[in-house]
């Protein structure tokens, strides 16, 4: 796993999301119980773009 500068917030929670995924399962061995993490691939998304505009909604405008 490869932590990018200017992603602190995200990599500590995707990091989190996978420490706690690989302890959980030994914990959880004696009620026989597995953990399956599921990771889904990039989207392909608007984000950087219309989603980052600084506008206001119409009902906050004056």
């Amino acid at each position: 796993m490869l932590g990018y500068p200017t992603c602190s917030v995200y990599n500590v929670s995707n990091f989190g999301v996978d420490g706690f995924s690989e302890g959980l399962p030994h914990e959880l061995a004696q009620f026989g119980m597995k953990v399956k993490v599921v990771a889904p691939g990039g989207m392909q998304t608007d984000f950087a773009g219309r989603s980052l505009q600084g506008t206001m909604h119409t009902a906050y405008a004056r």
